[in-house]
């Protein structure tokens, strides 16, 4: 067997090649980070609204749509538009509450403490509907039920 014996053109040409190809490994993933930054931010309000929906099912019984959630990170407003809180099966009316539109502002600094500041509140309800079975039950009766046992199983401090 022959050694091989390398001149230094070839070293450097091996030495160019990997630089290339580290370059190129580096904006790719640069170009993938900021890709998932992008889809994150744009997707955002559509993750919070779906979590947000089936949580108040999973919590209370009651199904949520809503036709449109902004969270806004700059103004720390979060704005809800198009809410339908529907009365579960039982009851003859379909919704128990109709809200146009309702937006929240909170102090930023306050998320982190144990009392939330909130800075602005609008509600603009549509109509509110109770609906009192014969037992003398009614809807509103079943959804604080639900709330309470909702709140007695989370942990407190």
């Amino acid at each position: 067997m022959l050694p091989v014996l390398l001149h230094t053109n070839d070293l450097k040409t091996k030495h160019n090649v990997r630089a290339l190809f580290m370059k190129k490994l580096f904006f790719l993933l640069l170009a993938l980070i900021i890709a998932a930054v992008i889809g994150l931010i744009t997707m955002k309000d559509s993750l919070i609204k779906s979590f947000a929906e089936k949580l108040v099912l999973e919590s209370t019984g009651f199904q949520l749509s809503m036709k449109s959630l902004e969270l806004n990170l700059f103004s720390q407003t979060l704005t809800i538009k198009g809410a339908h809180l529907m009365n579960p099966p039982g009851f003859e009316e379909k919704n128990a509450l109709d809200i146009n539109e309702m937006s929240l502002s909170v102090s930023p600094a306050s998320l982190f403490s144990d009392q939330i500041h909130i800075r602005n509140a609008t509600l603009d309800i549509a109509r509110v509907t109770v609906v009192q079975q014969a037992d003398g039950s009614s809807n509103i009766d079943a959804l604080t039920k639900r709330i309470d046992q909702a709140a007695s199983k989370t942990p407190s401090d």
